[in-house]
């Protein structure tokens, strides 16, 4: 369910994102959910206790369809599971608000959603992913206003879409997109971009993020992102509210084709189809990049692996 590529970060934690916050992603198969706490990208599995109170996700679906999807601690600790109800009607979300409390002068929130796709992503991008309607009927917080949630594009080449709800008054917004390097486990930022908002007042706004990585992304793979507005006022609390919205998306299938890559082999070892990377061929995509295709199950013993850290830079 969590992207293997996420294993080799484990071990290396390098980070390219400030802060801690949770993330829900799903398995090849859009059916299997995981959810974790992540220090950047990467689990920190002290800090799934954050988490400890949800115990469901709120399941949204093109159709109209809103259900709970029950989540648990996945034997071993330190991330959440759960299951997609069947046969459900893509596209679709899986989503979990988090109420993080006090932190200095501000109260953290944190959205977070795992997004499962149709065989027509124009159409759900137009019809459905920046149709935020559901969020004010879902989640009553006692704010003034809703959480703050994201979705993104999930085709296309640079710059890569996100979209948000948005929280009015908000004076800014920044939207990322994020990849793990498949040989380091490096977190990867495709692109970062923050623009400037002045009175916002509507339903959904999309935030274009630049990247140097023009060409399309990896048919297939898994990318997350994250959306952030800080500093927006709530009459109802001191102090003001700093909003991270997050979301993993499996990129089209029109996307282009990436595998990892494997060692120089001999002539007869090419010719007798034999591969040196344990089964997986490599094959080089339009843009010469290459990365694994696809995302596995991880284990509680693989998760058990990370690296823990207490300190939230916000």
């Amino acid at each position: 369910m969590t992207s293997a590529r996420l294993l080799l970060g484990y071990l290396l934690h390098r980070s390219v994102v400030q802060g801690h916050m949770p993330w829900a992603t799903l398995d090849e198969e859009q059916t299997g959910l995981d959810v974790y706490f992540g220090e950047g990208l990467i689990p920190n599995r002290a800090m799934i206790t954050s988490l400890e109170n949800i115990t469901e996700l709120d399941f949204v679906s093109a159709d109209g369809t809103q259900e709970k999807v029950p989540i648990a601690l996945a034997e071993g600790g330190g991330y959440m599971t759960g299951t997609l109800p069947e046969d459900f009607d893509r596209a679709a979300l899986a989503s979990g608000f988090l109420d993080y409390g006090s932190y200095g002068s501000s109260t953290l929130h944190y959205s977070f959603v795992a997004q499962a796709n149709s065989e027509d992503p124009a159409k759900d991008w137009d019809e459905f992913l920046k149709d935020f309607s559901w969020v004010e009927d879902v989640y009553e917080t006692g704010y003034t206003n809703s959480p703050l949630f994201a979705t993104m594009k999930n085709y296309g080449g640079a710059p890569y879409e996100i979209a948000v709800n948005g929280i009015p008054g908000m004076a800014s917004l920044e939207g990322c997109v994020y990849d793990v390097d498949s040989e380091s486990g490096a977190e990867v930022k495709l692109g970062c971009t923050e623009i400037p908002v002045e009175d916002y007042d509507s339903d959904s706004m999309v935030v274009q993020v630049t990247s140097v990585e023009l060409d399309d992304l990896c048919a297939g793979q898994t990318y997350l992102f994250r959306a952030r507005s800080r500093g927006n006022f709530d009459p109802k609390i001191p102090g003001n509210i700093s909003s991270y919205a997050t979301g993993s998306v499996v990129w089209d299938s029109s996307g282009k084709t990436c595998l990892p890559d494997v060692p120089a082999t001999s002539d007869a070892d090419q010719s007798a189809g034999e591969s040196t990377d344990g089964g997986e061929a490599a094959v080089e995509g339009k843009s010469g990049a290459r990365s694994y295709l696809g995302v596995t199950s991880l284990s509680a013993a693989g998760i058990g692996m990370m690296f823990c850290s207490y300190v939230l830079i916000l």
